[in-house]
């Protein structure tokens, strides 16, 4: 991976880590570790999607994007995965009926604006 992820990357992790900790100061919030891990892990792939916005706009960075090939299979599985998310929730979902967990009937689906 490319200086150009990797320091970037760093420098916001480390600065939501040191939000993350002070907020838990303030709340008096007991410290969870797993949320280091998320912080370095999420920097990364704030990080690395910026890289491959900029490329769209940069000739410099679409030479870039063909070494962190990683980050363009990402992002296509999570487009992938949330179109299908959206029209589960969208199509599905949403006209389920409802049934009454009292009387076991099934009530008409209200839609909510």
């Amino acid at each position: 991976m490319d200086n150009l992820i990797i320091y970037p990357s760093a420098i916001l992790g480390v600065l939501l880590i040191c939000i993350y900790t002070y907020r838990c100061y303030l709340t008096k919030t007991e410290f969870d570790m797993s949320k280091i891990v998320t912080a370095i892990l999420s920097s990364t792939g704030v990080i690395g999607g910026l890289v491959l916005v900029g490329a769209f706009f940069s000739d410099q960075l679409k030479g870039l994007v063909q070494q962190i090939e990683l980050y363009v299979l990402i992002s296509g599985l999570v487009v992938l995965a949330t179109s299908i998310q959206s029209i589960k929730k969208d199509f599905f979902d949403t006209t389920r009926p409802k049934t009454d967990p009292k009387t076991s009937s099934t009530l008409q689906n209200e839609t909510t604006p």
